[in-house]
């Protein structure tokens, strides 16, 4: 895999996933408010670390979650290392039920099955597209404010929010999910039919973070 290849997970995930638009969606945005305060916390502890590795690990991230659709291993172990991986971890662990087993037991709850290539799509879909929303965030502000650019940004922003000030030790990871459907998934879904925007996002909580 060359980098042309590993940044063309954008182009395919939108098709794989029929991605929705979230633009203007203050769900998706409270997900990744949920994915900045983890973000937030690992530059706390690592402030050396620069943006670009966040950038890329959105990237990795969809990787891996195109590799639930696919079936194919993501091959991205060429573009891997310890700083992107630790964003991509905090990424996952924040809106992937593979990740996170409290989200997984969730999104059981409401009936839902990830061997399901449908219910896959109702998981995931969204959860691209705050992804992508997030990387064109990540990626304007390495623009506009140099190599780490995005980092000094929450790190600007964060602390002004009285939420995050008080629980913005670094021992702790936020978890958000958000399922999203298109409506001719809802027409086969009950669950769906009563609810025309979105199912279920959870309230946010506090894990210890592992490793």
């Amino acid at each position: 895999m060359e980098y042309y290849q590993f940044e063309r997970i954008i182009k395919s995930v939108k098709k794989e996933f029929n991605v929705p638009d979230v633009s203007d969606d203050s769900n998706a945005d409270f997900v990744i408010f949920a994915l900045e305060l983890n973000f937030y916390r690992i530059h706390q502890k690592y402030p050396e670390i620069s943006s670009r590795r966040v950038s890329e690990a959105i990237l990795l991230a969809l990787h891996r979650i195109s590799s639930y659709f696919t079936g194919k291993n993501p091959g991205t172990e060429k573009f891997e290392n310890h700083d992107n991986l630790m964003f991509a971890e905090a990424i996952l662990y924040t809106v992937d039920p593979r990740v996170n087993d409290v989200l997984m037991q969730e999104i059981k709850e409401y009936g839902f099955n990830l061997e399901n290539r449908n219910d896959q799509i109702i998981v995931y879909s969204s959860t691209v597209a705050l992804l992508l929303k997030l990387y064109n965030s990540v990626n304007t502000n390495l623009k506009m404010r140099g190599s780490n650019g995005y980092l000094t940004f929450l790190e600007d922003f964060l602390p002004q929010i009285p939420y995050t000030s008080s629980i913005s030790d670094g021992e702790v990871f936020e978890y958000a999910l958000y399922m999203r459907g298109d409506a001719a998934l809802r027409e086969n879904s009950a669950i769906l039919k009563d609810d025309k925007s979105f199912i279920m996002i959870s309230t946010i909580k506090h894990m210890n973070v592992t490793g």
